[in-house]
Parts: C-alpha cells; structure tokens; sequence
C-alpha cells in the first residue's frame, strides 16, 4: 500500500500548479519563466524544484490535475441508455462545459498558436483519458464498441480538440447544444 502524500507537499503543488493556470491564462506558456511562476505562486525557486524539475514537468502535473476535474464533469454512466452514443455526446457537453468555466486558460494557455508543445502534451493528456475511460466503462458496464479502443480514442481525440480550439479561437459562435448538435450529425 502506498503512503499517503504528505498534506504540505499536496498543499505546495496545488499553489505551484494555481500560479501556472493564472499565468497560462495571461501568457504563453513558451514566454512564462520559473521565476514568473515562483513569483506568482510567492514561493523561492527552490521550493519549486524540490516539486519539479522544470516547467515541462510541472505542465503536465498540471494537465493530470485538469483530467481529474474533467472526470468530475463526466457524467456517471446510465446503464439503462439506450444506446453509448448518447453518453458519449453528453460526456462532450459537460467537458464543454468545463472548459467554457475555464475559457481564458483553455484559449490562452492550451490552444494559442505558440504553444505547440503545451498542444502536444494536451492531447496526449485528452487521448489517454479517453482510453482510460472507455476501458473503463467497457470493464465496469459491459459496453462493447466496434472499434479498437485505442483507434476510437484517437478519433474521438482529434474530432473534440479540433472543434474545441475552432469553438474558442471563433469566440464561441454557436452555443454547446448546438455545437454538440453539428458533432452528433457529423458522427452519423
């Protein structure tokens, strides 16, 4: 059994990971420094690099922290729906949700046009949710897909990323429902 994290350690990260968010929210993360997220988080360099080795590696701390909450916007699985379709398109409402909260990190700091390796990391982030949550629901509820999951996983993972950054980049020009809506009809 693993040892519990230390509260001071989940306390520090969450403070280190805050300032990384607000700054992503202002700035690029290519132009963000240690020093401007030591700053913003009022810690000393050191404190950060007893948690991270780099801003890299706090980014993808980051984004993992970011997973957990899109799992709290995921919706429960209804093994009375009649079909995983309708699931799935929920699902993609709720995220949409999420990052609609968090629009400003999400245009910003994930999809500005200079953030190819915070791209890069995203996606690899959104993909490995998605293979995590279909075996997941394939486990657990008995739900067979007709596709390997992996291969469904990437799909999915290009389609939601790619009218996400033209939802946000576009300043949302069409609401959630109806975004979901042109999603469903293109996935017929």
């Amino acid at each position: 059994m693993s040892k519990p994290q230390d509260i001071r350690i989940r306390t520090t990260q969450k403070m280190i990971t805050k300032a990384l968010i607000d700054l992503m929210k202002k700035e690029a993360f290519s132009k963000i420094t240690v020093i401007d997220i030591c700053t913003q988080a009022q810690i000393h360099r050191t404190t950060f690099y007893k948690h991270f080795e780099d801003k890299y590696q706090l980014l993808e701390f980051t984004l993992l922290d970011i997973e957990q909450k899109f799992d709290d916007f995921f919706p429960a699985y209804d093994a009375a729906m009649s079909d995983i379709k309708s699931y799935y398109l929920n699902a993609f409402r709720s995220i949409l949700e999420f990052i609609s909260q968090e629009n400003d990190f999400f245009l910003n700091g994930i999809f500005y046009q200079e953030n190819n390796y915070v791209n890069q990391v995203f996606e690899k982030t959104v993909y490995s949710y998605l293979i995590k949550r279909l075996k997941n629901d394939s486990t657990h509820y008995n739900v067979h897909f007709d596709a390997p999951v992996h291969i469904i996983s990437l799909y999915y993972t290009g389609a939601l990323i790619s009218l996400t950054k033209w939802w946000l980049l576009n300043h949302q020009p069409v609401g959630i429902n109806t975004l979901v809506s042109y999603f469903e009809r293109i996935d017929n």
